[in-house]
């Protein structure tokens, strides 16, 4: 493929990747929030992490802030943060959480807590999400 196509189609991202920081930089707070003020609601965070999952692929913030997140509840609800780590990976393939260092692979699966789905569900004690 010539350069002046490669330009083209990055002329035509641009205003998309600008909508994604825009968005993300809305849930940024939110994310704080629920992280400083310790926020315990299932719904709250539920709602955050699927909108954040919408822009993880395209914007290394946002795979940021989600895997944060994650790594924040992780230990309050480690079963509704393994439900959206395995969207995770079905939406964005198994291999990109290792390209962008997310290392869920090295948490044990407590298979009680796994309810007979392939999924990382407790951590040991001190591991985060990374």
């Amino acid at each position: 493929m010539n350069n002046s196509l490669f330009e083209d189609i990055r002329k035509m991202i641009e205003p998309v990747i600008a909508l994604v920081d825009e968005a993300t930089s809305f849930l940024e707070p939110e994310i704080n929030a629920i992280i400083s003020n310790r926020i315990v609601d299932n719904n709250q965070v539920d709602k955050t992490l699927d909108s954040l999952l919408n822009y993880a692929g395209m914007s290394e913030r946002a795979d940021r802030l989600f895997r944060r997140l994650c790594n924040h509840y992780y230990f309050i609800n480690p079963v509704l943060v393994s439900e959206w780590i395995v969207t995770y990976r079905d939406m964005y393939g198994e291999d990109n959480h290792v390209e962008k260092g997310i290392n869920w692979d090295d948490l044990d699966c407590d298979e009680e807590d796994c309810d007979d789905i392939d999924v990382i569900c407790s951590a040991p004690s001190g591991k985060e999400l990374k």
